[in-house]
């Protein structure tokens, strides 16, 4: 009798320890993937706290006063990311760029507004990528970034290099750039922005669609008379000058992908920093040579050099 109990009791521990290795056996898979398996997005949501992500750059999409960080152009009214995308442009059809929750929000997916595929932020920040077999990515946003210093994208994103992948030229327009109807008048319709419909809240610039940081107009008759164009070879300027110390933008343009270098040379001709940049590839681009150090006070010299080509400009950092 005591026999049949203590086997029935050793069998019933024997079930709950393999049940209980089973659970914690897939808790680890699960563990494994999330962390260790591809992830589908460098951020798929634009903030989880509103100061990360996106936002930690941006600002929280709720704030008001928002100023791009593109030209430096507050936004029309004081208006917010949040209002000028949800009243200006989109009539206040929240589905558009919404999901079930309201926040955090998916970067590539909705409910899906009226008339509008649910596919959220790259409805307008993503386009149908010829070298992506038509899909739609939003290699051009990504591009950008790359071209303006923010190179982390291309840990998850081939198409964030443009050395790596050729983006849709600017005048390819976005998935939600159609006509618009009696629900969205306002909404964006020309890549080119010569509507202004690009630049409803924040004048006089629209996107850089195709990331080239050349800006509409300008890009879309490069695209559709010229061509693709020679780049050539400039240093094309500081920002700020004179600087603080924290933060010193240096706008420049490669014609290749050749190896090249920024160098920060103090009056003495030491040099106090340098960068490799030719990895950026062809085309503008613009990094902060700081990147975070604090430069001493003084006058400063940024060298550019590819090859036999070298730039050169001064700088003062103050105080």
């Amino acid at each position: 009798m005591d026999s049949g109990f203590e086997h029935a009791g050793t069998r019933r521990r024997a079930s709950a320890t393999a049940a209980t290795a089973l659970i914690v056996g897939l808790l680890l898979a699960t563990a494994v993937w999330m962390f260790d398996g591809t992830p589908a997005s460098a951020y798929d949501q634009y903030s989880t706290d509103q100061t990360d992500n996106c936002a930690a750059c941006h600002g929280d999409f709720r704030a008001s006063g928002y100023v791009s960080n593109a030209d430096g152009v507050a936004w029309t009214g004081g208006a917010s990311l949040h209002n000028g995308h949800r009243t200006n442009m989109l009539s206040g059809d929240c589905n558009v760029c919404h999901g079930t929750l309201k926040f955090p929000v998916p970067l590539s997916s909705s409910a899906g507004g009226t008339g509008f595929p649910a596919i959220g932020c790259l409805g307008c920040h993503g386009r149908a990528e010829p070298a992506a077999g038509g899909a739609v990515k939003a290699a051009g946003l990504r591009q950008h970034h790359y071209r303006s210093g923010v190179t982390l994208c291309v840990t998850c994103h081939s198409d964030a290099n443009p050395a790596s992948f050729a983006a849709a030229p600017e005048t390819v327009k976005p998935p939600y750039y159609f006509t618009p109807d009696a629900a969205h008048p306002s909404k964006p319709t020309d890549p080119c922005n010569g509507n202004a419909s690009e630049s409803l809240v924040a004048p006089p610039l629209g996107l850089d669609n195709d990331g080239d940081l050349v800006y509409d107009a300008a890009d879309c008759a490069s695209a559709a008379v010229e061509g693709p164009t020679a780049l050539e070879f400039a240093l094309e300027g500081l920002r700020p000058n004179p600087s603080r110390g924290e933060l010193l933008r240096v706008a420049f343009v490669l014609p290749s992908s050749a190896a090249a270098r920024l160098e920060l040379l103090d009056v003495s001709g030491r040099r106090v920093l340098e960068r490799e940049v030719g990895a950026l590839g062809a085309g503008r681009h613009v990094v902060d040579l700081a990147a975070g150090q604090r430069l001493a006070q003084g006058l400063y010299l940024v060298r550019l050099t590819q090859g036999t080509n070298t730039r050169t400009s001064r700088v003062a950092v103050l105080k």
